[in-house]
């Protein structure tokens, strides 16, 4: 049985007369296919709505307010478990072309920007004076509606170096963390002793190491004291006393149990397997 081959669907929400369009969100919670928008740009600002939005391949959350951009040609589709407001923002290669201002080569924007209430606020204006004047369609409206876009398009990638930024802070402070535990990890065995070190809160310090390690604070704490007791053991003959000393354990006993805990067999056993 040979499988069916279906084509993308390729929508066109705006007509071929058109070089912008402002729609309000359909408050529909039915998923929708996967599809693509040909020959425009899109802008959509959710304010309300729960549930996922997939791009390409990558699945965002739909935590309001906030912005996705698409450009012409990708694919996304929607999943709501909430119905959702909001604006989409259409325009197309001409419009760009017609007002220099909008050349998009020279944003660098984000797919999908989270937005503060202030921000949010302020795009709403922004949004709701493009809607009145594409209804209104007074003289020069087209002039001014790209003014607005103009100012959108700044803000979010404006929006968009703010948040690279913030990944940048994260990642410094995670290698500060990692410098940290190989420098303190015989003393210090405690979150919230490199928390202090770092001047974070440890609910913080756990975000970071989740962000790029995808594992706990404690558990990377965990795996250092680990690595170095695996290293005495396979690459020396110091005694686990010597070792469990030298690693800031009270005595044989509790490093044994913490070890076996973490590996699944006693550091006797795991040396003696070592060398079998």
């Amino acid at each position: 049985m040979s499988l069916k081959k279906q084509n993308i669907t390729v929508k066109r929400k705006i007509g071929e007369a058109e070089l912008i369009r402002l729609k309000k969100m359909k408050p529909y919670i039915k998923p929708t296919i996967p599809h693509k928008h040909g020959g425009y740009n899109e802008i959509i600002f959710i304010t309300k709505g729960e549930g996922f939005h997939t791009i390409e391949f990558d699945t965002h959350s739909v935590n309001p307010p906030i912005i996705y951009n698409l450009k012409p040609g990708q694919i996304h589709h929607w999943e709501f478990t909430e119905k959702p407001e909001g604006y989409v923002l259409m325009y197309k290669l001409e419009f760009i072309q017609e007002f220099h201002q909008l050349n998009s080569n020279e944003f660098e924007i984000d797919e999908s920007i989270l937005l503060d209430k202030e921000t949010c606020s302020r795009f709403e204006q922004i949004f709701n004076e493009i809607s009145d004047e594409l209804e209104k369609k007074r003289g020069s409206h087209h002039q001014l509606v790209a003014s607005y876009l103009n100012i959108i398009l700044i803000e979010l990638s404006r929006l968009s170096q703010e948040s690279k930024h913030e990944k940048s802070t994260l990642d410094s402070r995670y290698q500060r963390f990692t410098a940290l535990i190989q420098h303190h990890f015989r003393a210090k065995k405690k979150v919230n002793e490199y928390a202090e070190l770092m001047s974070i809160s440890p609910k913080n310090l756990n975000e970071i190491c989740k962000k790029f390690s995808g594992k706990t604070a404690s558990s990377l704490i965990r795996n250092q004291i680990i690595t170095e007791a695996k290293r005495v053991l396979i690459h020396t003959d110091k005694s686990i006393s010597e070792l469990s000393l030298d690693l800031g354990f009270e005595d044989s006993s509790h490093f044994a149990k913490y070890f076996k805990s973490l590996i699944g067999s006693s550091p006797k056993v795991f040396r003696s397997k070592r060398f079998q």
